[in-house]
């Protein structure tokens, strides 16, 4: 499964939801959580450095090498 900035923002106004500080009607609301949610998502997304699945050798030899992303 990808990373979504839609499905995190809605995770966020849920998990918000149980302070009671949160109102979920306010007009930034969902502005709020869209912004977290897709600075989150920017951040993964540009800077994480993720372990390939498999081994990349190069066929001369040498040492394995390759990273993989965050999608």
């Amino acid at each position: 499964m990808s990373l979504s900035a839609s499905r995190l923002a809605s995770a966020i106004r849920t998990a918000f939801s149980a302070y009671a500080w949160w109102d979920d009607s306010a007009p930034m609301a969902a502005e709020m959580a869209n912004a977290i949610a897709q600075a989150v998502v920017t951040e993964i997304t540009g800077h994480a450095v993720v372990n390939p699945l498999g081994l990349i050798a190069p066929n001369g030899g040498g040492p394995v090498t390759g990273t993989g992303s965050v999608q």
